[in-house]
Formats: structure tokens, C-alpha cells, sequence
């Protein structure tokens, strides 16, 4: 669970750095999806849906890692307009086995009676899923158009507080759940460890 939850925190939080062109992005998205694919190897004998799912966490681990070479390499900032598309679309394919390691860990918390039918980090995560879009989308328009700043610093705010809170509170869940599936699952060992002796 631990490589699980560090791999999201890799993901859903971006400090970027800007030097002229070059971007660099002080907690990269690769190593999020290397930490998952870790996660998913160690838990898969639990929950039988991470197995199909692991190879588009190593498709992703390399695309994001080509997307963090381009942004270190300083061609992104040179090509904003189409890079951020780009962006855009790793993004949102990345948003399938990120939703299927969640609904897997959903499954694992309900078969050990840990969780509730609602499943807080699902719909935590679909908030800051949609806050990442928009900022997408607010990024691109405002390399491509010529809109004033005025009206975009607002808009930027909201949604930078709702990927930012959002994905404080997604993270908190998301602890909150791997606690609780730990204790289970060491209480499991523990019983079945008394069960052979």
C-alpha cells in the first residue's frame, strides 16, 4: 500500500520550477507510476483487477518520463502551445489505471470489511481529475489566444485550490484507507499464522 499511496502523491502533486524555457518538476510524474507499478506487484495476488492494469502504469511511467526530458530539455517551453495539448493528453489517458488501481483498492477495502459503499478517495480524486483538466485547458487557451490576465488570475486561483485542496484531502483519504487496509491485512496474517500453529 505504501508504493500505492506515494505513487499518487507523486501524481496529483506538480511543483514546478520554471528557468526561462526549461521546466523543471521538483516531484515527477515517472517516478509516481514506477512507485504504482511497485505497489500493484506487491498487492496483485489481493486484488486480481491490478494485473491488467499494470501495463499501462508501465506505458505511462514512459511516457511521462519522455514529457519530463522535454520539459528538463527546455523544448516544451519553446512549443507551450503544443506541448500543453500533450500534457493534456498524458494526463487524461493516465487517468485509467489511476481510476482502476483506485476502484482495486476499493474492492480490497470492501472484501475486508474496511470500507464503506461511498469510498471517499474515488470521489476526491475525480474532483482533482477535474481541477488538472481545466488547468489544462486554462493553460492552453492562454498560450494560444490573447486573453487578459486579469480575467484568467481569478480562474487560475479556483481551480490551482481545488487541485491543490482537492488533492490535500484526496491524500488524506487515501492514508486514511491504507491504514486501515494494513491493519487488516496484518491482522489476516497474524490470525492465519495462529490458525497453523
Amino acid at each position: 500500500m505504501n508504493y500505492i499511496f506515494w505513487g499518487f502523491f507523486f501524481i496529483v502533486f506538480n511543483i514546478n520550477i520554471h528557468f526561462g524555457a526549461t521546466l523543471i518538476n521538483f516531484i515527477p510524474n515517472f517516478i509516481g507510476y514506477i512507485l504504482m507499478i511497485k505497489g500493484i506487484d506487491t498487492l496483485k495476488h489481493l486484488v486480481p483487477r491490478f494485473e491488467k492494469i499494470r501495463g499501462f502504469c508501465i506505458g505511462m511511467a514512459v511516457l511521462t518520463s519522455f514529457i519530463f526530458v522535454i520539459a528538463l530539455l527546455g523544448i516544451s517551453g519553446r512549443f507551450n502551445a503544443l506541448f500543453i495539448p500533450i500534457r493534456l493528453l498524458s494526463f487524461t489517458i493516465g487517468l485509467y489505471p489511476q481510476y482502476h488501481i483506485l476502484r482495486g483498492l476499493k474492492d480490497l477495502a470492501q472484501k475486508k470489511a474496511v470500507s464503506s459503499e461511498k469510498y471517499m478517495p474515488i470521489r476526491l480524486w475525480i474532483i482533482v481529475a477535474i481541477g488538472y483538466i481545466l488547468g489544462y485547458l486554462v493553460l492552453y487557451f492562454a498560450a494560444v489566444l490573447p486573453l487578459n490576465v486579469v480575467v484568467l488570475a481569478p480562474l487560475n486561483f479556483v481551480i490551482l485550490l481545488m487541485m491543490f485542496g482537492g488533492g490535500v484531502v484526496f491524500m488524506f483519504f487515501l492514508y486514511q484507507e491504507k491504514r486501515a487496509l494494513e491493519t487488516s491485512v496484518l491482522q489476516d496474517q497474524s490470525s492465519d499464522q495462529n490458525n497453523h500453529s
